[in-house]
C-alpha cells in the first residue's frame, strides 16, 4: 500500500558493510556511501489506519463508560448495605442501651433501701413489658431449704399464685419444684399432658397458663435461691432470646436475693444477740431510749431489770462453753415466755440479761409498776429453776434480780444500768436465788464496792498483800505444817479483814491473780522451811474451777524445784459438791500430780458421808465452830467424836482447827484419832520472818 524508492543502490552485493550509521533521519550511510530513503504511504493505507482508530477510539469510549458505570453501580451498592447496616447496627445499640439502662436500675434497685419483693416485681416487670404474651413468677426457697413461697407474681393470677404458694420442692412437681430440685432449668411445653403438672393441671387452666419454663436461681455458691418461671397462654417452647434473657433476669435476682439477705444479715448481727437470738446492747439502748421519750410524755414509770445466772461461770469451765451456751439458749427461750409482748428481753453478753417493762396497761403509780416488776421476778425465778437437760447432763440454775424504777425525771440510761446492777449485787449478798429493789443505800454500797476494787487492783500491783503462817502442830507439840494465810495491809487504811475483800476478790476475778501470787510465795517460804511437811494454801471456788489450775500448779512447783507433797490445798466441801463429778476429776488430776488435798471447814453440811466416801482426798480440817464448843456442849463432843472415828476409818489424816485452850486440846488427845492440831493455844498466825524463827526455836 505505499511505494518505496531507493537512491543510489550499492550492485556490488559481494562487498561486505563494513560501516553502517544512521546519518539523518532519512539518511544511511552504509559501505563508505551515504543513502537517501524517501518513504510516501498509499492512500489505501491511510483509509484503513484511520477507520481502525475510529473503531478503536469508540471501542476505548464504550469500555471507559462500562467501567465507569459499573463503579458507580458498585459504590451505590455498597452504600445502600452501609445504610442499612447503619441502621440496623443503630437499632441494635438502642435496644442494648435500653436493656443496660433497664439493668442499671435493677442494680440501682439493689443497692438501694428498697425491699426485696419490690425489687422481684420490677424483675418481672421488664421481661412481662418486652414479651406481652409472658407471665413471670419468682418463688424462694425458705430457710428450711423445703419449699418455694411466692415473692413476686406480676400479672399471674391471685388465686394461682395462692394455690402453689409454699409447694415442696421435688422432681415432678410443676415446672418450679422440678427445677429447684434438680437444680437446672424445666421447659414444659404442654403443660395440660406433662405429668410434672398432674396435680395443678386445673389450676393452670383456669388460670389460662398452656406453658412453663422455670429457671432456678443460684447463689454464688451454687446454691438453690428460688425459682423464676415464665408462662405461656399457649403450648410453644420459648425462644433462644427469651430463654439468654431469662437466664440473665435469674442471674440479677440472685444478686438481688443475696445483697439484702446480707444486708438483713448484718442488720440482724448489729441488733441481736447472735445464741440467744434476743436484742443486744445496742438495740436494748435503742428502745430504752423509746420507752424514755415515751414516759417523758405520758408522765407514767417503767421497770428494769437486771439479770444475772448464780454460779454459771462454775458451770461453763467445769462442763465446757458448749453446754454452758446451750444453757443461755434455753435461759432466753424462757425469759421471753415471762414477759408480755412489749417488754423487751435483752442479752448484755456472757450470762447477763436485762428486761425492760413497758407500762402500756399500767396507770402513772410506781407501785402499780413495781407491783408488776415484782409479780415478773417471780415468775422468772420459777421458770430458771425448772431443771435443765444439757447435753446428756441435767442442771438446776438459780438467778439474782436487781430492779430499779424510772420515770419522767430519769433520762440517763448508763444510770438506770447501774442502779438494777447494784440492786442485782444486793441479791446476790443476801445468797443469791432472789431478787432486790435499788435504794440510795445500794447506790453507796456499789460506789464502795467499786472504790474497793480498785484498792485490790493497787494492792496486788504495789505489794500490799502478804502471808501469815499459823504452825500445825502434832501430838508431841512439833510444828508439821502451816496453814498460809492472805493479809491486805493498806497503806492509809492499815489491816483489812479477809471477809471485806475476799467476796470482791472472787465476783471481779482478781483472786485469779491473787492466788497465783499466793502459790508463789508459799512456794518460797517452803524453800526456806524444807523441814516442814508441808505449807496449806487455801484455793477459792473460781480458781479450783478455771481448766488451767492443775497445769498451773504443776508448773510453779517445777519452777521452784519443789515435790509436790509439800503443798496441800485446801478446799471446802462447798466448792466440790456444785459439781461433784468434775470436782472428783480435777482432785485425781491433783493427786496424781502429788499435791494432798484437805477438805477444809468440814462438817458444816454442805456434802454427805456417800460423797466424801468417793472423794480423792488425804486430810480432812473439823470446822472451829465443833472445836470450839467440845467442853461445854454435849452435842458438839458427840459429833466431833464421830468425825474423827469416820474419817479415822476411811484412812484420812485429821487436823482440829480452831483449837483455843487445854481443855479443848487434852479432848481431842484423849480420842486418839486426831493428828494435827492447829488454833491459838499453840500460835496465832505469824509473819513469814516470825514463822520463821518459830520453827528454829522449836
Amino acid at each position: 500500500g505505499s511505494t518505496l524508492i531507493y537512491s543510489n543502490v550499492l550492485k556490488n552485493k559481494g562487498n561486505e558493510a563494513k560501516h553502517l550509521s544512521l546519518y539523518r533521519e532519512n539518511s544511511l550511510e552504509f559501505a563508505n556511501r551515504h543513502w537517501k530513503i524517501n518513504y510516501t504511504p498509499s492512500a489505501e493505507f491511510m483509509k484503513t489506519q484511520q477507520t481502525w482508530s475510529q473503531w478503536w477510539l469508540l471501542v476505548s469510549s464504550f469500555l471507559f463508560a462500562g467501567l465507569t458505570g459499573s463503579g458507580l453501580l458498585m459504590l451505590t451498592g455498597r452504600t445502600l448495605r452501609t445504610e442499612e447496616l447503619v441502621k440496623s447496627r443503630t437499632q441494635a445499640l438502642r435496644k442494648e442501651i435500653a436493656e443496660r439502662e433497664k439493668r442499671n436500675n435493677i442494680l440501682h434497685a439493689i443497692t438501694s433501701p428498697m425491699p426485696l419483693n419490690e425489687i422481684l416485681s420490677l424483675i418481672i416487670e421488664i421481661i412481662e413489658n418486652d414479651n406481652p404474651e409472658a407471665l413471670c413468677s419468682i418463688m424462694l426457697l425458705d430457710a428450711a431449704g423445703k419449699q418455694l413461697q411466692q415473692a413476686a407474681s406480676g400479672r399471674l393470677p391471685e388465686f394461682y399464685t395462692k394455690a402453689i404458694n409454699g409447694i415442696a420442692i421435688g422432681e415432678g412437681v410443676i415446672s418450679c419444684g422440678t427445677a429447684a430440685y434438680l437444680k437446672q432449668r424445666v421447659i414444659v411445653t404442654d403443660i395440660s399432658i406433662h405429668p410434672y403438672w398432674v396435680n395443678f393441671s386445673e389450676q393452670a387452666k383456669k388460670a389460662g397458663l398452656a406453658a412453663c419454663c422455670s429457671e432456678p436461681i443460684m447463689s454464688a455458691d451454687k446454691e438453690v435461691l428460688g425459682t423464676f418461671s415464665i408462662y405461656y397462654s399457649r403450648p410453644k417452647h420459648p425462644s433462644k432470646s427469651m430463654l439468654d434473657s431469662l437466664e440473665g433476669l435469674a442471674q440479677l435476682s440472685s444478686l438481688a436475693i443475696e445483697k439484702k439477705t446480707s444486708d438483713e444479715r448484718i442488720r440482724y448481727l448489729a441488733f441481736y444477740d447472735a445464741l440467744t437470738k434476743l436484742p443486744n446492747r445496742r438495740l436494748l439502748y435503742d428502745r430504752l431510749t423509746q420507752e424514755l421519750a415515751r414516759i417523758e410524755r405520758h408522765h407514767n414509770y417503767g421497770g428494769l431489770m437486771f439479770l444475772d445466772l448464780d454460779h454459771f461461770k462454775t458451770l461453763n469451765d467445769s462442763l465446757g462453753h458448749h453446754v454452758g451456751d446451750e444453757l443461755l439458749i434455753q435461759v432466753a427461750e424462757r425469759l421471753k415466755d415471762c414477759v408480755r409482748d412489749e417488754d423487751t428481753v435483752a442479752r448484755l453478753g456472757g450470762d447477763e440479761f436485762v428486761v425492760v417493762l413497758r407500762t402500756k396497761d399500767l396507770d402513772s403509780h410506781p407501785e402499780q409498776v413495781s407491783a408488776y416488776a415484782l409479780t415478773v421476778a417471780k415468775r422468772i425465778q420459777s421458770a430458771l429453776y425448772i431443771p435443765y437437760s444439757l447435753q446428756g447432763y441435767e442442771h438446776v440454775v438459780t438467778s439474782s434480780i436487781g430492779i430499779t424504777m424510772f420515770g419522767a425525771e430519769n433520762k440517763d440510761i448508763d444510770e438506770l444500768f447501774k442502779q438494777a446492777d447494784t440492786a442485782m449485787y444486793e441479791a446476790k449478798n443476801k445468797g443469791r436465788n432472789t431478787f432486790s429493789f435499788y435504794s440510795e443505800e445500794m447506790a453507796d454500797q456499789a460506789d464502795k464496792r467499786l472504790q474497793l476494787e480498785s484498792d485490790l487492783r493497787n494492792a496486788l500491783s504495789c505489794s500490799q498483800f502478804v502471808l501469815h503462817y499459823q504452825p500445825q502442830h502434832d501430838a508431841q507439840g512439833n510444828i508439821v505444817g502451816a496453814e498460809a494465810l492472805l493479809r491486805w495491809i493498806h497503806p492509809e487504811k492499815g489491816r483489812i479483814p479477809l471477809s471485806e475483800f475476799m467476796p470482791t476478790c472472787e465476783e471481779s476475778g482478781l483472786i485469779l491473780a491473787i492466788g497465783e501470787w499466793t502459790l508463789r510465795t508459799i512456794c518460797q517460804q517452803l524453800m526456806k522451811c524444807s523441814m516442814l511437811d508441808h505449807i496449806s494454801l487455801n484455793v477459792s471456788s473460781r480458781q479450783f474451777h478455771q481448766p488451767s489450775f492443775t497445769t498451773q500448779i504443776k508448773e510453779v512447783l517445777r519452777e521452784y524445784k519443789l515435790s509436790p507433797h509439800v503443798l496441800m490445798l485446801e478446799i471446802t466441801e462447798e466448792i466440790i459438791v456444785k459439781d461433784i463429778n468434775a470436782s472428783i476429776q480435777k482432785l485425781n488430776e491433783l493427786q496424781d500430780l502429788g499435791v494432798r488435798i484437805s477438805i477444809d471447814d468440814f462438817g458444816i453440811g454442805y456434802s454427805s458421808l456417800a460423797d466424801l466416801r468417793h472423794l480423792p482426798i488425804d486430810q480432812i480440817k473439823i470446822d472451829q465452830s465443833f472445836i470450839r464448843d467440845i467442853c461445854t456442849d454435849k452435842d458438839a463432843a458427840l459429833i466431833v467424836e464421830a468425825m474423827l472415828m469416820m474419817a479415822t476409818h476411811l484412812g484420812l489424816a485429821i487436823v482440829a482447827e480452831g483449837v483455843e485452850t487445854l481443855e479443848q486440846l487434852e479432848f481431842l488427845k484423849q480420842n486418839k484419832n486426831c493428828s494435827v492440831y492447829q488454833g491459838y493455844y499453840f500460835s496465832k498466825p505469824l509473819p513469814a520472818e516470825d514463822f520463821e524463827q518459830l520453827i528454829i526455836n522449836n
